[in-house]
């Protein structure tokens, strides 16, 4: 008896083929939540709560940041955009960092000497070594650290030791006090980087900040788009008046930048839109072009480095400086809607997603701005995956490449108004344990790890439902659609699957013929002897063509299909007997 065999569900979606002509382990467009790491199908993992900023009274993150080895007290870095008070202008955003996934976050600031404020009307703070002419600026936010909760919008900096603030402080703070003045950030994309014991924080429209290890202090600096460590110097590129300039610094010291230290890329292709270091190869990403700098000496009394352009396609346009991340040894990124990939030592790219480039939905309306992230499409390496993360109104999609280069499509179920709107990703990697991949949202100031099976885990034992939201679980809305298989004309008999017995749930197990709607099935994947069950289901129906599709959508269920086999009878007469 003829037989459709299907062993392999490891190919991947692929929306661009026509159904019939799909490979057999693939899946058609309406497979969602999915993915088959080691060829069995499987729902996709969910996420978790990683952190919660309530304790700062913040209402989201913005932008954070994982980078170990500045201060032995923290490991992640924020750009909070807090809530009302203190008279404290909201739309400001100020940094803030932690040591691990906790809900009390510590303001970074300018601390330096000591003030006193009296009288409880008075709105001007004197100081006692300070230099806030060139640390401070109207926008900050002070407190005395007596009083930390209470913030107050600084209005204007009049001297190194005088500054004013936009409301007066309930009461005095005597001689002495310690404070902090912490620095306003930008609302457009946060470049960061870090070298030498410093962390870097650059908006193109504000001051560059450094953290290093104590305090915050502004830099005099270049304010640049982007950021990025390379042969032991920090190179930054792009500013609102030298669009195609890459700037770097002294070797080892992200503190000093010498006048001479830049070059200009190419005018003519027009803004630089990204930064990468990639091995031995620095990668300039513009508008309609790339560019590769190769070198190891900097110094300009004794350069020898050089610059090479990369062939770019025709309509080559990139605007996505988040949307880049190595996979397998090459640099992937977004183009466009395509993603290329470039080889290292190589001169041009290859386009990579011709079967899934409709599953890319969202970039920035205007390519050549610097964005914040809630109009960004962001990318990252994690696991031996490539993941991009895409933003479409109130939801958000994730696809990504897995370990055998198949692509899967992850899309948020059931987010309300302002859930993951920001395209934030990170992975955090604590001491003697697995990495872990955190997401941003931007709704109550919470990220949350996505549990896509981190190194030294295994696919089975992940958390298997979507963001919990006020402590209400979201079920993962899983659906695995076949190719249209074709067998001429035949009787079709049944349909066999093959599965990992589960503790709890039903698997809809449907099938539609010649196009025809879906029977739908409800498979119990509790009852069976071993752990590999077996569920034979009647067909009994007579067509051309025949499509398979497994769905759940349940809290706390997942499954595991190892297998299906459709038996079936060609019928050589005349179709219409």
């Amino acid at each position: 008896m003829p037989v459709i065999n299907i062993s392999d569900f490891s190919g991947g979606r692929n929306t661009y083929d026509e159904q019939l002509m799909l490979a057999d382990n693939q899946c058609a467009t309406g497979s969602v939540n999915v993915w088959a790491p080691r060829k069995a199908l499987t729902k996709v993992a969910g996420t978790v709560l990683f952190a919660s900023f309530t304790a700062t009274a913040s209402s989201r993150a913005e932008w954070f940041a994982y980078e170990p080895g500045i201060a032995s007290a923290y490991t992640m870095y924020y750009r909070i955009h807090p809530a009302a008070g203190g008279g404290v202008n909201t739309g400001n955003h100020y940094p803030w960092a932690s040591l691990a996934a906790t809900d009390s976050l510590t303001p970074l600031g300018y601390t330096t000497g000591t003030v006193s404020v009296s009288g409880a009307s008075l709105i001007s703070a004197t100081g006692s070594g300070t230099t806030w002419l060139t640390h401070v600026s109207a926008g900050d936010r002070f407190r005395v650290d007596a009083s930390a909760s209470s913030w107050y919008k600084v209005s204007s900096v009049e001297d190194n030791t005088h500054l004013t603030l936009a409301s007066a402080l309930p009461s005095a703070a005597a001689t002495g006090s310690a404070y902090m003045v912490q620095p306003a950030i930008g609302a457009v994309e946060v470049a960061h980087a870090a070298l030498g014991g410093n962390i870097l924080m650059s908006v193109i429209s504000d001051a560059v900040q450094i953290f290093d290890g104590t305090g915050m202090l502004r830099q005099t600096t270049q304010r640049v788009a982007f950021l990025q460590i390379f042969k032991n110097y920090m190179f930054g590129a792009r500013t609102s008046t030298a669009e195609s300039r890459l700037y770097w610094s002294a070797i080892k010291d992200p503190t000093s930048w010498p006048a001479a230290n830049f070059i200009d890329i190419d005018k003519d292709r027009g803004k630089i839109t990204g930064l990468r270091a990639f091995g031995n190869e620095l990668i300039v990403f513009k508008n309609r072009g790339m560019f590769k700098v190769v070198g190891e000496v900097f110094d300009a009394s004794n350069p020898t480095y050089a610059v090479y352009q990369i062939t770019t396609p025709e309509n080559f346009s990139f605007n996505n400086n988040k949307a880049v991340a190595e996979y397998k040894g090459d640099l992937l990124f977004l183009a466009e809607r395509y993603v290329y990939a470039y080889r290292h030592g190589t001169n041009s790219i290859e386009r990579i997603s011709k079967l899934w480039d409709g599953d890319i939905t969202r970039t920035p309306s205007d390519p050549n701005s610097v964005v914040g992230g809630s109009q960004r499409v962001s990318a990252i390496a994690f696991d031996g995956k490539w993941i991009i993360k895409t933003i479409d109104g109130n939801s958000t999609d994730c696809g990504f490449l897995d370990e055998n280069g198949a692509w899967w499509l992850v899309r948020n179920e059931g987010s309300t108004a302002g859930e993951f709107e920001v395209s934030m990703m990170a992975v955090f990697q604590p001491e003697n344990a697995a990495a872990q991949l955190i997401l941003g949202e931007n709704d109550a100031g919470r990220l949350f790890e996505w549990k896509l099976a981190p190194t030294g885990k295994t696919y089975e034992d992940q958390f298997i439902d979507s963001a919990i939201n006020s402590g209400t679980k979201t079920a993962i809305t899983a659906t695995w659609l076949s190719k249209e298989f074709n067998v001429g004309y035949a009787h079709f008999r049944k349909a066999v699957i093959y599965l990992l017995k589960q503790a709890a749930g039903t698997l809809s197990f449907d099938w539609s013929i010649d196009q025809g709607s879906f029977v739908t099935n409800s498979v119990d994947m509790t009852v069976g002897r071993g752990q590999l069950i077996r569920r034979s289901l009647d067909i009994s129906q007579n067509g051309s063509t025949i499509q398979l599709r497994i769905k759940n959508s349940t809290v706390d269920q997942t499954f595991k299909v190892f297998g299906i086999q459709v038996f079936y009878d060609s019928i050589e007469e005349d179709r219409k007997a």
